[in-house]
């Protein structure tokens, strides 16, 4: 990424601490926030925007299709085609423009006001050639009741915590649907900071992110914690779990 000089006149001085502090705390924020949308797909927006007061949240955005290469016109054999260099700036204007989300995981309506400001963390987003990845689709979905979602906390805390709980399975749907390995058990619980996503070749480790959760076939509960300094609590996680496990009896 390159940085833009915003004050000409500072041209070769050695930039101040205020402004290296500022430019730390907001890469630790677009971070910790394109992590979470990463996950959550399009509910993740109206979640985090609630939360994050600047920096940059992201959307469902999807991934550019890949252009079939065409023939190039002959040439005389004593003439190599040469192909015309082309710019990230250039590449990333190639790339069409995807629709703004109507609805969100749920199937609930966006508001035009959440739906604008999904335009505009798109925008900000875009301008910090941060590239945004969601869940492989699931195979196969099978029945829930309706899913309740609470968040606590905030990045300005130092952390986020969101809670899912449903009366059915929720193993491979919704945000667990990007697990993808890397599951270890506590107890009745499991957690994965391995997902796999739409555009990612293969499955990765995301350090502010953690996933946790217990199913069975008649009810569920998940932890989605996100840590912008890369330390997701699990302890959290798993106490949360079981502290809704129980409300559920």
């Amino acid at each position: 990424m390159t940085t833009r000089d915003d004050r000409p006149g500072d041209a070769g001085g050695p930039t101040p601490p205020a402004r290296r502090r500022r430019g730390q705390r907001r890469a630790l924020a677009v971070a910790g926030v394109a992590g979470l949308a990463a996950v959550l797909g399009g509910a993740a927006y109206v979640t985090t925007s609630a939360i994050v007061s600047r920096g940059s949240a992201t959307t469902t955005d999807g991934a550019a299709p890949i252009i079939p290469a065409t023939s190039p016109p002959s040439t005389p054999k004593d003439v190599e085609p040469v192909a015309p260099a082309t710019t990230t700036q250039e590449a990333r204007k190639a790339k069409p423009s995807p629709t703004i989300p109507t609805t969100d995981v749920t199937g609930k309506p966006l508001s035009e006001e959440v739906r604008q400001r999904i335009k505009e963390a798109r925008r900000k987003m875009a301008e910090d050639g941060v590239e945004v990845q969601h869940p492989v689709t699931p195979k196969a979905v099978r029945p829930l009741g309706e899913v309740q979602t609470t968040t606590e906390g905030s990045f300005a805390e130092g952390g986020m915590i969101r809670i899912l709980s449903a009366r059915g399975d929720l193993t491979g749907q919704r945000e667990l649907s990007g697990v993808a390995g890397g599951i270890e058990k506590y107890g009745n619980v499991s957690c994965s900071q391995t997902f796999k996503f739409a555009t990612s070749p293969r499955p990765a480790k995301k350090p502010n992110l953690l996933m946790c959760w217990r199913a069975t076939p008649d009810k569920s509960v998940a932890a989605i914690v996100v840590d912008p300094k890369g330390n997701p609590s699990r302890e959290r996680a798993v106490a949360a779990i079981q502290k809704k496990w129980k409300t559920m009896d």
